[in-house]
């Protein structure tokens, strides 16, 4: 897969951050970082990276095959999730540490 959609969310470090899935991504992840940040309970942590996913409606969350780096696949919805609850820590660490 090459075809990337306007709304489509790239998960390849470097890449895609002009994408306009990817500034919506993470528009959504530091809206939603407080509520993260006031709740320790990985429930609550993963309903709220869904709601993440829900808002992002059309876009695909694609990821490079680390076989031959070239095509992209689209991710199951639990890797979506997985990535949105990363993407949530790893801003809160980032913003911490300034």
């Amino acid at each position: 897969m090459e075809n990337f959609l306007p709304e489509d969310i790239i998960s390849v470090r470097g890449c895609g951050k002009s994408q306009k899935g990817n500034l919506l991504f993470r528009e959504l992840i530091c809206r939603h970082k407080a509520e993260y940040d006031e709740n320790i309970d990985p429930d609550h942590r993963r309903d709220i990276a869904i709601r993440i996913i829900d808002e992002l409606k059309l876009g695909r969350f694609l990821k490079k095959r680390n076989n031959t780096g070239l095509y992209f696949f689209v991710m199951t919805y639990e890797l979506a999730i997985q990535k949105t609850v990363f993407a949530m820590r790893d801003c809160r660490l980032s913003k911490t540490s300034k």
